[in-house]
């Protein structure tokens, strides 16, 4: 089996690019501050309540299909990891049910082999998530429910409400009133914002905190509230 990457759902092997091995599992460190203070032994922890980004590097080779130049090859591999300063979905088939979000970092450099094919290594600044391709999809509720985060990191999710009317979703401790529903109003937990397709809709909405998932997390709802969908969005470094 010819392993590879996929940058969105572009195929680094389309590209003539392919894995020559896993990828270490490099795990996010921490934001923390350390502060010294006068006539206190110790340092002070100041916790930033966050996450740095990792790099990730990705040892790979471009190999020409039959009848391709290799320099053509390799120019066309240089354009696609040419990903710009965004992040882009980054997964490989070694661990197909987990990706990051990733962009290509700094300089890299092709060592070519008699003219016939190349090793690189590819460096990708990563963000700190470790994402589960589980948690992306959409869990249809029709009723009160629990649900599991099969990690230990707090999930933030995105939940849909559909209803015609006034409400309350519960989801853990968590109580969010929505106080204008027609049709769906959509809640996202990471950006702490609700919204209905392109339209802010917080003013229809009354929470004191966006809810997460932790652990075993109950979710009910009662009013106008018809159903409820969640992404719950599950992640682990």
């Amino acid at each position: 089996m010819i392993n590879t990457f996929y940058l969105d759902e572009k195929s680094a092997e389309a590209y003539g690019i392919i894995m020559l091995a896993p990828p270490d599992h490099v795990v996010a460190e921490r934001d923390i501050e350390r502060k010294e203070v006068p006539g206190r032994s110790g340092d002070v922890i100041i916790d930033n309540g966050r996450y740095k980004n990792v790099t990730v590097k990705y040892s790979c080779a471009i190999l020409p299909e039959d009848g391709v130049p290799y320099r053509t090859t390799v120019a066309r591999a240089v354009q696609f990891l040419k990903s710009g300063p965004t992040y882009k979905q980054l997964r490989n088939t070694y661990d197909p049910d987990r990706f990051r979000e990733a962009r290509v970092q700094g300089s890299y450099s092709v060592e070519s082999i008699v003219e016939q094919a190349g090793k690189l290594e590819i460096a990708f600044d990563c963000k700190p998530q470790f994402w589960l391709a589980s948690g992306f999809e959409t869990l249809d509720l029709r009723e009160s429910t629990t649900l599991l985060n099969p990690t230990n990191q707090p999930a933030k999710p995105i939940i849909t409400v559909y209803g015609t009317g006034p409400g309350v979703l519960t989801v853990g401790g968590t109580q969010c009133r929505i106080l204008e529903l027609s049709d769906y109003i959509m809640l996202d937990c990471e950006n702490e914002t609700a919204r209905r397709e392109t339209a802010n809709k917080n003013g229809a909405v009354s929470v004191a905190e966006f809810p997460t998932l932790e652990g075993s997390t109950g979710v009910s709802w009662e009013g106008g509230i018809d159903r409820v969908e969640i992404e719950p969005r599950w992640w682990t470094l």
